[in-house]
């Protein structure tokens, strides 16, 4: 995780809820343990779900860290071993002696603040920052909005000059306060905390985790990590994203090369009918590369073992088109078939035809060699132009030719 943004996923209530965090991509989870909050959970509560974790995810599992407010260290550090968590966070009005006698008692803590000014921030973040280096997967000081009647979770915005100046003075700041799906991106790359905190943002109900808002996985043009978005939301504002393409190539009898292009659906709502990646989607919250088999499944209706897949590395795709902005990093894929092109089912209304596009004949199409190319498509032969393709790709297509042809002649 060097250099990638930290994300907590707060106020998780359930195993249920626990795991589709961790799967998504959830650096730490936040347990609270605070009465009046709708997200409370109990000891028994948070065992299991630490529990859970554990035996589903093993060492890959996030950090589990406790939610406090004005509790006493005896009691902190009990929930902390009991529960199994790696941290307690503290959210009240805890003076220092407080967190040094936590941590007098083995039991690895920080403090949140919420500071109604600049002064005031720098001024608590000295008298709070832990006295030595500590755990470096765990956050240092955590910075909240304030408000008068709440200790977290108000879903206001943490003060951007605050953040801002905080983020540059406190090693692993993270950042909570009002962060949702459609403004962690941005906040992050304003103001690059180490991480950055989220509760009701992502939520469809007070403690119930939403896994649509974690549909997606953001990452900057470094390819780090720094938050989720919902995918209407990643497309319109051009951030870059993770996606699984994959390509299916074929030598027929004749010693032809082929490579397969799909004719995207109909009802799709940009490039409809035209040339596309053979079969390409963005991953679901909780998937790994893997997982991109799924793809290949509802698209093209084949049953595939990843390692029949031939890896070529990681893609950088950025396209424009009017007002939108198509930034992804996709894990590319060939695949070899000597299946006929009249064998595939066709998975419509995904997909409304399979074009088998020559190699030699597509390369020199896109390179301005020729206007035209003749080819054989599920539905019948066709004859198609530079205009039949999703525009914009011209290079990814011509690179993806180049691939078929690479791993046909071995």
């Amino acid at each position: 995780m060097s250099g990638a943004t930290r994300v907590k996923i707060c106020g998780v209530t359930t195993v249920a809820d626990a795991l589709m965090a961790a799967r998504a991509g959830a650096d730490l989870l936040g347990l609270n343990f605070y009465p009046p909050s709708p997200r409370c959970i109990t000891v028994a509560q948070a065992q299991e779900i630490g529990e859970q974790l554990r035996e589903e995810l093993s060492d890959d599992r996030p950090l589990l860290v406790g939610v406090f407010v004005n509790e006493e260290p005896a009691c902190i550090a009990d929930i902390c071993v009991g529960a199994g968590l790696d941290s307690a966070q503290l959210s009240g009005d805890e003076p220092p002696d407080v967190l040094l006698a936590t941590r007098n008692r083995g039991t690895h803590v920080f403090k949140s603040l919420r500071p109604q000014s600049v002064a005031e921030a720098r001024a608590n973040a000295q008298r709070f920052l832990p006295p030595e280096p500590d755990d470096g997967r765990l956050p240092s000081l955590l910075l909240d909005a304030w408000h008068p009647d709440l200790y977290g979770g108000s879903g206001e915005l943490a003060g951007s000059d605050v953040a801002h100046i905080l983020a540059g003075e406190v090693p692993r700041l993270m950042l909570a306060g009002g962060l949702n799906p459609e403004n962690v991106a941005g906040r992050v790359r304003a103001l690059r905390p180490w991480g950055v905190d989220v509760a009701s943002g992502v939520e469809s109900a007070p403690g119930v985790k939403d896994a649509d808002k974690v549909r997606a996985f953001i990452y900057d043009r470094d390819d780090r990590h720094v938050g989720v978005k919902e995918r209407a939301a990643v497309h319109r504002d051009g951030d870059w994203h993770r996606v699984f393409h994959c390509w299916v190539a074929r030598r027929d009898e004749q010693g032809r090369d082929w490579l397969l292009f799909q004719r995207r659906g109909a009802h799709k709502p940009t490039f409809p009918l035209h040339l596309d990646v053979t079969v390409g989607g963005h991953y679901r919250a909780g998937e790994g590369v893997e997982d991109g088999l799924r793809e290949i499944h509802e698209e093209l209706g084949l049953e595939v073992q990843f390692d029949e897949l031939i890896p070529c590395g990681r893609r950088r795709i950025e396209a424009r088109w009017q007002n939108l902005v198509d930034r992804e990093i996709a894990d590319t894929f060939v695949y070899v078939s000597d299946r006929p092109l009249a064998s595939y089912p066709v998975m419509r209304p995904e997909v409304a035809d399979l074009v088998a596009v020559p190699v030699e004949a597509g390369l020199a199409l896109f390179a301005g060699e020729r206007d035209s190319v003749c080819a054989p498509a599920s539905a019948g032969p066709c004859t198609i132009t530079l205009a039949d393709f999703v525009p914009h790709h011209e290079e990814q297509f011509a690179n993806a030719l180049q691939l078929a042809r690479l791993v046909l002649n071995g």
